[in-house]
């Protein structure tokens, strides 16, 4: 009996770490454009107090909006703007079920940004990964 016990206590251990039920996220784009004197402007101004569901950059533009089902869903966003930014990379974990916006500080290029002085064509690309953290207890105990 106590192998038994010892073997649903390691199956359950295992699980403890799975995908999230049903997540979805989309990418965001605040803007049609990227305004570089937009994004100067805001490098160093004081950040408003954001809602409880937006995590990250207060005066971010380029983010992706996440829907989760599952408690303490951990999530990555990788963002890369050619030529004006580094890639960026974010990791949080998203306390609750429900639907966040996620803006990462984005590495911008400032030094590029300010020599900028006519619209530029910057390709996007976004990715992103999500995983569940499952708080699992089990007790074992005579009968």
């Amino acid at each position: 009996m106590a192998r038994l016990r010892t073997a649903f206590l390691l199956v359950l251990l295992s699980s403890a770490s799975a995908w999230a039920d049903n997540p979805t996220w989309q990418p965001l784009f605040d803007l049609d454009d990227l305004f570089p004197s937009y994004i100067l402007s805001t490098a160093t101004a004081r950040a408003p107090n954001p809602p409880p569901n937006y995590i990250g950059d207060p005066f971010g533009l380029v983010g992706a909006e996440v829907k989760t089902d599952s408690p303490s869903t951990k999530i990555r966003v990788r963002i890369e703007l050619d030529q004006i930014a580094d890639q960026t990379d974010f990791e949080t974990t998203l306390p609750n079920p429900g639907t966040y916006r996620i803006y990462p500080k984005i590495r911008y290029r400032y030094q590029r940004l300010a020599m900028v002085r006519q619209p530029e064509t910057v390709n996007a690309s976004m990715g992103s990964s999500m995983k569940t953290i499952r708080q699992l207890t089990a007790s074992c105990g005579k009968p």
